[in-house]
């Protein structure tokens, strides 16, 4: 009897121990998933920025590398929408941005999840 006290003692601390940890790792990794969110906005748009400059496009033409742009242009428009899941995702994750009682953040967590479900289908067979 003594043997199954001990584990019941040893789960609870376990159970108490990863319970006062989530919002802490929740808080984590929200913040990675923002951080990353904004590196690929910030980068898609800079790429952005260089493909449509005249001088670049000029470039491209006169040496054959048009096409090539274009592929440019499609990593940036998958790098983009993965910004935009990111987002979406760390937005997910933010404990802070649910209100309400349980049902009705469980739904919330379900709509959520379901758009960024769509989301990556919506990304296409090349990225996924």
């Amino acid at each position: 009897m003594r043997f199954f006290d001990k584990v019941k003692s040893g789960a609870a601390r376990l159970f108490h121990k990863v319970t006062d940890a989530a919002p802490s790792i929740l808080g984590k990794i929200t913040s990675g998933l923002k951080v990353g969110s904004d590196l690929l906005r910030k980068g898609s748009q800079f790429s952005t920025q260089v493909i449509n400059n005249p001088i670049v496009r000029g470039l491209a033409a006169v040496t054959g590398m048009g096409p090539e742009l274009g592929a440019i242009s499609t990593v940036i428009n998958g790098a983009n929408k993965a910004s935009q899941i990111l987002g979406k995702t760390s937005n997910l994750s933010d404990v802070s941005s649910y209100r309400g009682d349980k049902v009705g953040v469980t739904s919330d967590i379900l709509q959520r999840a379901r758009r960024i479900a769509d989301d990556v289908k919506d990304l296409g067979p090349q990225f996924v």
